[in-house]
């Protein structure tokens, strides 16, 4: 699972739409950077079809209204990405996946949070109560009947009332119309009313500072949301590390049994006797090496990967291998993608991972492990088997081939082997804290929105018109 918490709910929580959104942003970016078509499309309209599947699926609720509210705080910036995508010559296929997606989102703001032709109609209507006894109180310069007021209140509050139905958050129904205009209508028919109807002044005045109520809360909470989401988005990456330092720890405890004195001897013969004195920048080697060998592949890596880092320690700084180690582990999807130059080769691989993703394979008990990276845990298995395999004749070397320092070299390896086994347990130990911090995060962040969209449901309750009021205008 990609949350340890079920409080974290809603489309935060969801990890099919989180993970969707993380491949897509970060496929984004390498299709900016290298105009090289990948499947960052198809990652949005994952997520897209995540959200519109829980809108359709779940009752109407504060989890439901997540995804709803996802969708309706960033319209504008998802139909013109999908806008983009008809724009790319390579995704001509697509256009009308992209298309029925734009016309679903439109078709769901017309659903929700567009005015239907009967609050339109009421909604004219007090205007045209409103200004009408403004002209005559202008022309005729005579007292209106209170009646008349009233029935310009009560439109009013039904006006507002479907402005927070339909979340017309400072803005309304019709361009010229401002929150300075409704304020000077409210005082307007307060004063008109309060000699004679202070019932229905009140409550005028208490349904405008629900209107703005609800308008701060809806702005607070879409702001605690997008925090909410980039916590996740943050999360996934951090989830990203764990497996492959985990299965790194688990292939240099592997050597460390099984390869024993004479697999030590070999590595000793090729690569350790430039560092034999220090253990220590030796472990950095076996890391980093580690990581180089399942970006290139086969045995080869592993010698190369192996020698590349040697040198680049001796040469260079150690501790900066620790962070390569962590990039490399993002970069492996490039690497791998500038390798492929056989399209089918791709799009085989683009369809195993939409395989994942529609199997769900992103939240079985291996949950933790991001759709991508089985790719790559799969590459140091494979290197390193293959590593031991071919140079298994080499385990046979002769007595009088070795270095007369040669008796001393198991002792220098193991030690280099436990120094790579603390440092990869030490990274371990940092991701874990890091993945703790964040899910604590956005569960602060889940409990502070928990009581904003409370707030907002009673306001929403308390801009609905009274029955006394109801009865009046009947």
């Amino acid at each position: 699972m990609l949350f340890d918490d079920e409080e974290i709910n809603g489309i935060t929580g969801d990890s099919k739409v989180i993970r969707c959104l993380y491949m897509h942003f970060k496929l984004e970016k390498e299709y900016r950077r290298t105009r090289i078509l990948n499947r960052f499309w198809w990652f949005f309209l994952q997520a897209l079809k995540q959200c519109f599947s829980q809108i359709d699926s779940l009752e109407m609720g504060d989890v439901r209204k997540s995804y709803m509210n996802w969708i309706r705080w960033n319209m504008v910036e998802i139909i013109t990405k999908l806008e983009n995508f008809l724009t790319i010559p390579e995704l001509d296929e697509n256009y009308d996946a992209f298309v029925c997606m734009i016309q679903k989102i439109r078709n769901f703001e017309k659903n929700y949070f567009q005015l239907s032709e009967a609050e339109k109609g009421a909604i004219n209507e007090y205007f045209h109560t409103i200004n009408l006894i403004k002209e005559r109180e202008r022309t005729f310069n005579k007292n209106i009947n209170i009646r008349v007021f009233q029935k310009a209140g009560n439109l009013l509050i039904h006006h507002l009332s479907y402005l927070v139905n339909r979340c017309y958050i400072n803005r309304f129904d019709r361009p010229s119309y401002s929150m300075e205009q409704l304020k000077d209508d409210v005082e307007y028919l307060v004063n008109a009313l309060k000699p004679t109807d202070t019932q229905l002044a009140s409550e005028i005045e208490n349904k405008l500072k629900c209107f703005q109520n609800f308008a701060t809360l809806d702005e607070s909470d879409s702001y605690g949301q997008e925090e909410s989401m980039q916590k996740a988005l943050e999360l996934v990456e951090i989830q990203t590390k764990q497996p492959v330092l985990e299965k790194i720890l688990e292939q240099i405890k592997k050597i460390r049994k099984q390869a024993g004195k004479k697999l030590g001897k070999i590595l000793i013969k090729y690569v350790m006797l430039p560092i034999k004195n220090n253990p220590k920048t030796f472990a950095f080697t076996i890391i980093a090496s580690l990581v180089i060998a399942a970006l290139l592949g086969g045995p080869l890596g592993v010698v190369v990967g192996t020698l590349l880092v040697s040198e680049a320690v001796i040469i260079g700084n150690a501790i900066v291998l620790t962070f390569i180690c962590g990039l490399l582990v993002y970069e492996l999807e490039k690497v791998k993608k500038r390798q492929r130059d056989n399209k089918n080769h791709n799009n085989n691989n683009d369809a195993n991972i939409a395989h994942n993703i529609n199997s769900e394979n992103v939240d079985n008990e291996d949950g933790d492990n991001d759709i991508n990276f089985d790719i790559f845990v799969k590459n140091i298995n494979e290197n390193i088997q293959n590593f031991q395999q071919n140079f298994e004749s080499e385990l046979l070397i002769n007595e009088e081939d070795e270095s007369e320092n040669a008796d001393n070299i198991p002792e220098n390896y193991n030690k280099a082997l436990d120094e790579a086994k603390e440092i990869v347990e030490k990274e371990i130990r940092k991701v874990k804290i890091q993945k703790w911090s964040c899910q604590k995060q956005m569960l602060k962040i889940q409990r502070e929105n928990n009581i904003l969209n409370e707030a907002k449901n009673i306001t929403q309750n308390r801009m609905k018109p009274t029955k006394s009021l109801l009865t009046a205008e009947k």
